[in-house]
């Protein structure tokens, strides 16, 4: 009976150590990761804390903390990653201000929050 169950086991072991990749699909983890950067660099409502700001950003995309962190952790286990994902972090955050330019807004950055307390995402303006 152990001799059947070893190899399982081994296959097991094999996979639980696998890399699985980050939590959150990595076009989603760009977003949110830019806009956290960008809703705590340019957030003028000093009632809200950093927490609360990660937060907001967490429930638009319908992600949890845990997720964001173990997505980070796995960014952070090679540097090459990480490279590559601020790469894309600045195409995002180009292509809003490019969509922004293009439809004639000018381009706010999260600067505020709506009366519910939400974050407004991104402000357009003609």
């Amino acid at each position: 009976m152990i001799k059947n169950f070893t190899p399982l086991l081994f296959i097991i072991i094999i996979f639980a150590g696998c890399d699985k990749g980050p939590e959150i699909p990595e076009d989603t983890l760009v977003k949110v990761y830019t806009d956290i950067i960008i809703a705590q660099d340019t957030t003028a409502d000093t009632t809200k804390n950093i927490f609360q700001i990660n937060e907001e950003v967490f429930r638009r995309y319908n992600i949890t903390s845990e997720q964001y962190r173990k997505s980070i952790d796995y960014l952070n286990e090679d540097p090459l990653r990480w490279e590559s994902f601020f790469d894309k972090a600045i195409r995002y955050a180009e292509d809003l201000k490019r969509n922004a330019e293009k439809n004639g807004w000018t381009f706010l950055l999260l600067r505020q929050f709506s009366i519910t307390g939400n974050l407004l995402p991104f402000l357009f303006f003609p």
